[in-house]
C-alpha cells in the first residue's frame, strides 16, 4: 500500500479555500514541502502514479466545483506531479508530461479551363487546412 499524494497547481488563496474545505482523514488537501497535495485513500491500492493522476481529473473537477459554490471567486485548481515518501523518510516525485499542438497547411489548387473558344481561364482556390 502507497499513500500516494497528489500536488495541485493554482493561486495561494484558492488553494487555502480548499485545505478548509477538505481537511478529513480519508480526503485531504494540506500544505507541505511548500506546496498543496491532495489525498485520498483510495489511492493506496493504486500501483501507478499514471493511474493516481486519472483518478483524480474527476475528483479536481467535483471539489472546484463545490469550492466555486461556495466562493463565487474562486478559481479551479488543477493537478501537478503525483509523489509518495518511501519507508526512508525519502520522497519520490513523478511528472507527467502531455503537450497539445496544432497543424495547419495552405493548400492551392490551379485550375486550368479551356473555354469553347479555345482560350484558358485559370483559377486559383486557396484553403487552410486545420488539424
Amino acid at each position: 500500500m502507497t499513500d500516494w499524494f497528489v500536488r495541485l497547481i493554482g493561486k495561494e488563496l484558492d488553494l487555502k479555500i480548499l485545505s478548509k474545505f477538505f481537511n478529513f482523514k480519508e480526503l485531504s488537501i494540506s500544505k507541505k514541502d511548500g506546496g498543496f497535495y491532495l489525498y485520498n485513500e483510495e489511492y493506496c491500492n493504486i500501483k501507478n502514479p499514471d493511474d493516481v493522476l486519472k483518478e483524480t481529473e474527476d475528483l479536481i473537477n467535483n471539489l472546484n466545483g463545490i469550492a466555486k459554490l461556495q466562493h463565487n471567486s474562486f478559481k479551479p485548481v488543477k493537478t501537478g506531479s503525483v509523489m509518495f515518501y518511501d519507508k526512508d523518510g525519502r520522497k519520490n516525485a513523478f511528472v507527467s508530461l502531455s503537450s497539445n499542438f496544432e497543424m495547419w497547411a495552405l493548400v492551392s489548387a490551379t485550375a486550368h479551363i479551356i473555354g469553347k473558344d479555345g482560350k484558358e481561364k485559370q483559377t486559383t482556390v486557396e484553403n487552410v487546412v486545420q488539424q
